[in-house]
């Protein structure tokens, strides 16, 4: 009986199957890609054209976010992606918070990335006699 039963159940699941029912996979918007910068190289291949990137990026028309993915660079022009994270500013964030409370990051290029961000914002908003420094 439960042979018979078993029989009958992928029996069903073929026919469902071949005629479009739910088990088929459902159509899926083809998927388009903008990058808005490129942000740096994190490993390039001696053996290959993959390079690691980091590169700000927004997919099907959503706000733009942090991506690190391997980049195959054709030589007819086109790039083939591969296997990556995608994360938003707020994940991107947090991700660099945490390095950095365990140790990742040279104490150098802190303080040089420090300066620059403080660069960045008109000086008059920052108190002057605030230093940011780090043990070496």
């Amino acid at each position: 009986m439960i042979c018979l039963f078993f029989k009958m159940y992928i029996a069903y699941h073929i026919v469902v199957i071949n005629k479009g029912g739910d088990y088929m996979p459902k159509q899926t918007k083809p998927l388009t890609c903008d990058v808005k910068e490129w942000l740096g190289v994190i490993k390039e291949s001696k053996n290959s054209n993959w390079c690691k990137y980091v590169y700000k990026v927004a997919y099907n028309d959503r706000p733009a976010g942090i991506d690190v993915r391997n980049i195959q660079f054709k030589e007819d022009g086109t790039n083939m992606f591969g296997k990556g994270i995608s994360l938003t500013d707020e994940e991107c964030d947090t991700m660099v918070d945490i390095l950095i409370e365990n140790g990742y990051g040279s104490t150098t290029s802190l303080e040089k990335a420090i300066k620059n961000r403080n660069q960045i914002f008109d000086n008059d908003a920052f108190n002057d006699d605030l230093v940011i420094g780090f043990d070496k």
